[in-house]
């Protein structure tokens, strides 16, 4: 069933603005709090706090009593979480330029898998979209002045920690056709509280939390809450997102709009780009958007499909009988 262009458009355009603000956040909020994996648990919480008061006022509705669907999130918990974790940690010695190329180049493997295990056809125009990507991060890889070996390393696994996430999460979603969408973002979060909160425990003590409390200014105690907030948005954004469009798409709306991101980064945080990293960055991005307006692969009429497919199956029996 075709799914309505309103809904995927409301949900599109959300995400990108959620998608374009989030990396400029979680800087700030990383920076302001230097202990990455507990900052990731605050706003995973908050996530499950919102949604727990949206549904006693009656926003939503979420069934917080059955225990098998929180079962069943186990591995897509540890898939969601990945990235997340991957990219504070690249967050911490490297650009949010250099996230966003390492991401955007997440989208061959993505189209591999989803061509593999989806059946997703692309048309000429979409794979030259994806080329482009290509081309626009070699460049600006080139150019990078940023260079950390340490960050790099992080960043590359959270490109492949974001191609797992797209493939696998979207097999799950396909799957829990009885949840809501609420509930789904609902028992990721929930699910991830404990991993997160042990995860925490290990590598950022609680001695250094005390400290980190004490430094932190205003401006900076705004940026972790701003960015639990942002957190639970993204997450419901991209959880509704995810149920209409291809782990492809998805994966490509989560760069289409890093162009502001860059901006907002160079404004905000002073970040060191030159005229070749621009460059290259942005012949990725009209690589992303190339795709996104490009046409999907022409399909054949099943009408026209099933005329051609009794076209074969005559002449067969005609050759059969002149034999």
């Amino acid at each position: 069933m075709a799914v309505p262009n309103i809904k995927v458009a409301f949900w599109l355009v959300f995400y990108l603005l959620c998608s374009s603000t989030m990396l400029i956040v979680n800087k700030l909020a990383v920076v302001a709090l230097p202990l990455p994996n507990l900052l990731l648990l605050a706003q995973v919480f908050a996530s499950v706090v919102l949604v727990v008061l949206a549904h006693f006022t009656k926003l939503t509705t979420v069934d917080f009593n059955n225990w098998s669907k929180a079962w069943e999130w186990r591995y897509v918990m540890f898939w969601w979480l990945m990235p997340m974790i991957t990219n504070m940690m690249a967050l911490k010695v490297v650009t949010v330029e250099t996230v966003i190329i390492f991401r955007t180049l997440s989208v061959f493997a993505v189209a591999g898998g989803d061509y593999f295990f989806f059946g997703k056809k692309f048309s000429i125009i979409q794979i030259s979209g994806m080329i482009l990507i290509f081309v626009g991060s070699v460049v600006y890889s080139s150019a990078d002045v940023n260079y950390d070996a340490y960050g790099y390393f992080w960043a590359f696994l959270y490109f492949g920690a974001t191609v797992v996430n797209s493939l696998y999460v979207k097999m799950v979603f396909d799957k829990m056709t009885s949840m809501s969408n609420v509930e789904k973002m609902y028992y990721q979060n929930l699910v991830a509280v404990p991993a997160l909160l042990v995860l925490s425990l290990i590598a950022d003590p609680l001695d250094k939390l005390g400290a980190a409390v004490e430094d932190m200014s205003l401006s900076g105690v705004t940026a972790v809450v701003l960015s639990c907030f942002m957190g639970t948005m993204i997450s419901l954004a991209g959880t509704f997102l995810r149920d209409l469009v291809s782990p492809t798409s998805f994966n490509i709306a989560g760069n289409s709009n890093k162009f502001a991101t860059v901006l907002f980064s160079a404004v905000l945080l002073q970040a060191q780009n030159t005229s070749t990293a621009l460059m290259g960055l942005v012949i990725a991005l009209i690589g992303g958007a190339t795709y996104a307006l490009a046409p999907g692969p022409k399909k054949i009429p099943e009408q026209a499909q099933e005329a051609s497919n009794n076209d074969v199956e005559t002449n067969d029996d005609t050759e059969r009988e002149s034999k």
